[in-house]
């Protein structure tokens, strides 16, 4: 009976010192796979995108986009290990940009589709801070990727002010025409009283007879 007991005793302290072993080589595993990856600079070489001056105007009161446009020259000369640092805060200010639409004729399908694509790409690069074994490479694509979400919002909203103004200058060019139209039939409807009454003048006039031609 003791020798069962001992035999028991020795098979359960050899299992937890084995599971202890592993357990350490796995921590030891993971903390490789982060040192591995060294911290490397890099430069996003895409074209920035900038809003025309009757855009900015639009949105000067937008603070979420202002927050989220004065953030995002960070991701154009920075490194690996800043954008990770940086990931957390910028998915928050994202959060905040795609719930708050300040301008009423932005409130539409595709502006939200543009900020939600801006929104899934912060929260891809947020998520690669916990993924031990992320490479430089995929840090740097997510970060090209979120620089054209927010160019493609740009344009976005580029295009919809102008075609807020194009509308605007086509009824105030209506306005003037319909206003032309008034002044102009005027005078032609003067000028057809006047032709008619040379007419009955004409009419009402005695023509004298020849004379005679000797």
């Amino acid at each position: 009976m003791r020798f069962f007991t001992l035999l028991l005793i020795i098979i359960f302290y050899s299992c937890t010192n084995d599971s202890l072993i592993n357990s350490e080589k796995l921590n030891i595993k993971k903390d490789s796979l982060k040192t591995t990856t060294k911290d490397e600079k890099f430069i996003v070489n895409t074209k920035k995108i900038s809003l025309h001056s009757e855009a900015s105007k639009i949105v000067e009161n937008w603070q979420e986009y202002q927050s989220v446009k004065e953030f995002i020259p960070k991701f154009y000369n920075t490194s690996t290990k800043d954008v990770l640092l940086n990931s957390n805060h910028f998915f928050e200010l994202t959060s905040l940009l795609k719930d708050s639409i300040r301008v009423k004729s932005f409130k539409n399908p595709s502006m939200k589709t543009r900020l939600n694509v801006l929104h899934n790409q912060s929260l891809r690069l947020f998520d690669m801070d916990s993924i031990p074994s992320i490479t430089n490479k995929e840090i740097i694509q997510e970060t090209n990727n979120i620089v054209n979400a927010f160019n493609a919002l740009n344009i976005k909203i580029n295009n919809a002010v102008k075609k807020d103004l194009l509308k605007s200058d086509l009824s105030d060019f209506n306005h003037l025409f319909e206003v032309k139209d008034t002044f102009d039939i005027k005078p032609l409807d003067k000028q057809k009283q006047k032709i008619k009454a040379r007419k009955n003048n004409l009419k009402n006039k005695r023509i004298a007879p020849l004379r005679p031609y000797k």
